[in-house]
């Protein structure tokens, strides 16, 4: 009889031509080995390194201990835009671990989703999962953006008007033009006066905004 212990259930063992899986006590038992030096075996199992060996069969039983390591796998980690956020999470792991990977947006970014190999795999920030193969995870992000309200009152326009999106850190400007027969009475922006003024832009927008033209008729 050929016997091995030592190992997980339902790991593969075979030899003497015959391949066994282990029993919830981690053991496979051969029964009617011939004699033979040298003889080999292997074991082996979903996400565990295989091992192989020999082993001499004479005139009596024979046990092996034998001990599956469990398989390494890498989990890679990229932002698109690169300098859109910090990750965390990357490393070598072992498999049925479980796994953390963390994407925190940089200032004027949203976090989107994580994806592989160009598919969606989670939208959350915060992603968990079990390994089991190796991963290169790309963590998605789109930058803030914000509204500038532009309005302008009977006698003239401003433009562009209406809600006008603007992202973070980018710079807009704005005309003001009256009609004939009208002047610029004042701007106000974010309810402030900026006054007649045919122009304004906003730097570096981190904010939502206002900006308002009043116009009035000429006298002579």
């Amino acid at each position: 009889m050929f016997q091995t212990r030592g190992l997980l259930e339902n790991a593969s063992v075979t030899f003497n031509g015959e391949t066994i899986s282990t029993d919830a006590n981690g053991e496979a038992f051969f029964v009617g080995v011939t004699q033979g030096k040298n003889k080999p075996y292997s074991v082996s199992k979903t996400g565990y390194v295989s091992a192989q060996g020999t082993i001499d069969i004479e005139n009596e039983d024979k046990t092996v201990e034998v001990k599956l390591n469990r398989q390494k796998y890498s989990v890679s980690l990229s932002a698109s835009p690169q300098n859109a956020g910090a990750l965390s999470g990357e490393g070598v792991y072992e498999y049925g671990d479980s796994v953390t990977v963390v994407a925190t947006p940089n200032e004027g970014w949203n976090f989107i989703n994580w994806t592989e190999n160009g598919g969606q795999v989670s939208n959350s920030a915060v992603f968990s999962f079990i390994i089991g193969s190796d991963r290169d995870l790309v963590a998605n992000f789109s930058k803030t953006s914000y509204t500038i309200m532009a309005t302008a009152g009977s006698g003239g326009t401003i433009s562009p008007s209406g809600n006008v999106v603007v992202e973070h850190g980018a710079s807009r400007s704005f005309s003001i033009t009256p009609n004939p027969g009208y002047e610029i009475a004042d701007v106000l922006v974010d309810g402030s006066s900026v006054g007649k003024v045919s122009s304004y832009t906003f730097d570096n927008v981190t904010s939502d905004h206002t900006i308002e033209a009043a116009f009035k008729k000429k006298t002579y």
